[in-house]
C-alpha cells in the first residue's frame, strides 16, 4: 500500500514537472516572438515613421483639408473686417491629438501657430475633434501630431 502511494506520488510529481518545464519553454517562446515583434515595429519606425500615421491618418486629415480651409477662410475674413494691417495672414499651425482604439478623437489641441487669433484656433481644434479616424493596429492609442500651413491666395 505505501508502494502505491509513493508511486501516484512519483508520477503526480513527475507530471507536474513535466508541466512546469513547457510552461516555462513556451513562455520563453513567447517573449522571443514579442521582442522580435517589438524590434521589428521599431525598425519600421525608424524607416519613415507609423504605418498608420503615415496612411489612414495622412488620409483622413488630406479628406478633411477644406474644413480646415473654411476655419482659415473665416479667419481671414475676419482679419480682412478689422482691417489690421500687421496681424499675420500667413503662417503654420500644429496641433496634437490622441486617436482612440475606435478611432475617436482625444484631447486635440493646439501646440504652436504663427496666429494669434483664438478663435481660429477654436475652430480647428473644434473641427478636428468632430473627426473619426480608422481604428488604429491592435486598439492601442495613437498619438497624432501635424502642422498645417496657411498661406493667403491672391485673386
Amino acid at each position: 500500500m505505501k508502494n502505491r502511494y509513493a508511486i501516484i506520488i512519483a508520477v503526480v510529481a513527475a507530471l507536474f514537472l513535466v508541466l512546469i518545464v513547457f510552461l516555462f519553454l513556451r513562455m520563453n517562446r513567447m517573449e522571443e516572438r514579442y521582442l522580435r515583434l517589438l524590434s521589428e515595429r521599431q525598425v519600421g519606425q525608424e524607416r519613415g515613421g507609423d504605418p498608420y500615421l503615415r496612411g489612414p491618418v495622412k488620409n483622413t486629415v488630406t479628406k478633411h483639408s477644406k474644413e480646415i480651409l473654411s476655419c482659415y477662410d473665416a479667419f481671414l475674413a475676419r482679419a480682412k473686417a478689422g482691417g489690421d494691417p500687421a496681424l499675420k495672414k500667413e503662417g503654420a499651425v500644429t496641433l496634437d491629438w490622441q486617436v482612440d482604439g475606435d478611432g475617436e478623437v482625444i484631447a486635440p489641441a493646439v501646440v504652436r501657430s504663427d496666429f494669434t487669433d483664438k478663435t481660429f484656433h477654436a475652430c480647428l481644434v473644434k473641427t478636428i475633434s468632430a473627426w473619426r479616424f480608422p481604428e488604429p493596429p491592435f486598439g492601442e492609442k495613437r498619438y497624432v501630431e501635424h502642422t498645417f500651413r496657411f498661406s493667403e491666395q491672391k485673386k
